[in-house]
């Protein structure tokens, strides 16, 4: 698959968290760093990306940060009492000095193909979010009561009106956030200043942390509730998460028995 002509992007690998729930596999190393056959997530993760753009990586590390090598990569000092948008706004004033239009963020823990990349960079909108259709074979693969993980995804007008709230009912879902989003650089500038602001403004312990540890899926719905709209660009599985210990013993039991893991070749 050749790169596409407009295909040089920045890309922010959000890979800061330890992983515990991944037992000794991060006992030594930061989860991104956990192999699958005999690859790193991160490895699998860049060589998709290097089949369609010519990339500009930018990892935000935490955990064992000098275990990931190689890379640019700047750290989340508070990796241990933050999520996912505080790691983010650490890599702000990298991405302020970019020369890129857009930029692209991916979670540090999942794998998605190239066909699926193509598809985001293809997107034309300043806010585009990945979402898989057919979400709901993955998660019964991987776990026993989809209930329990999954989260609310609505779509209005061709565009994403409520993500990643409790529900009550799969009606609620109209396909699920796999943790990769390309955003218009001034957008994303202007919000994590904000994001920052809210920061330090806050004179109330407890707040201040609940702040740092804001999901991604609450700072895009705070968008939505401000009239930024979030374009859903719809894939069909060609992707993995490696959150569990089972999630790793079942992708290399299915590659044994079918060469992919939900759509996804490795």
């Amino acid at each position: 698959m050749n790169p596409l002509p407009q295909s040089k992007v920045f890309l922010v690998i959000l890979a800061a968290g330890q992983g515990t729930r991944l037992g000794p596999l991060t006992s030594n190393n930061p989860k991104c760093l956990v192999k699958l056959r005999n690859k790193s997530i991160l490895e699998h993760s860049l060589a998709e990306w290097k089949k369609v753009a010519e990339i500009e990586p930018l990892v935000v590390s935490g955990y064992l940060s000098d275990k990931i090598q190689g890379l640019t990569k700047v750290k989340n000092d508070e990796f241990n009492n933050s999520n996912m948008v505080y790691s983010l706004l650490c890599a702000r004033e990298k991405i302020e000095r970019s020369s890129h239009s857009y930029i692209y963020v991916s979670y540090g823990d999942i794998v998605c193909s190239a066909k699926n990349i193509k598809k985001l960079l293809m997107s034309d909108s300043d806010l585009s979010v990945v979402i898989d259709l057919n979400w709901k074979s993955f998660w019964q693969l991987r776990m026993e009561n989809i209930l329990d993980d999954v989260e609310s995804l609505r779509i209005t007008g061709g565009y994403i009106s409520e993500i990643g709230q409790p529900i009550k009912n799969l009606k609620q879902v109209e396909g699920q956030y796999i943790g990769i989003i390309k955003f218009k650089k001034e957008i994303i500038l202007k919000e994590l200043a904000n994001y920052q602001h809210e920061i330090l403004s806050s004179s109330d312990v407890r707040k201040t942390a609940k702040i740092k540890n804001m999901y991604m899926t609450d700072f895009l719905q705070s968008l939505i509730k401000k009239n930024i709209s979030l374009k859903p660009v719809f894939i069909k599985g060609g992707w993995i998460e490696v959150d569990t210990e089972t999630d790793l013993n079942v992708y290399e039991k299915t590659l044994n028995q079918t060469g992919s893991i939900n759509g996804l070749i490795l």
